[in-house]
């Protein structure tokens, strides 16, 4: 299934610098067949947000912050390599 993403342009570059990594690689989480998907309680209180750590192509486990919208786009939020923790989910989940 072929999925649709958004973002904000400026926040997209901050997050490559901050993080290492640009939203065009966190979309390749999504693609992973053996991915995570959690709602994010922590964050979730003006709009339902939700992470997936999952693997892009280029072999890094990333963690990504994301809001589903209306029109079966998805919104990236933020993006980073998972850390320790965020493995340790995606491994016991799989």
């Amino acid at each position: 299934m072929r999925r649709g993403f958004t973002w904000d342009e400026d926040k997209g570059e901050k997050n490559l610098r901050d993080h290492d990594v640009a939203f065009d690689e966190a979309t390749e989480a999504f693609y992973d067949p053996n991915r995570v998907e959690l709602f994010d309680e922590g964050h979730s209180e003006d709009e339902g947000r939700y992470v997936v750590i999952g693997f892009s192509a280029a072999g890094r486990l990333l963690f990504v912050s994301f809001k589903p919208l209306d029109n079966k786009l998805i919104r990236i939020i933020h993006a980073r390599v998972a850390e320790r923790k965020w493995s340790k989910v995606y491994e016991e989940n799989n």
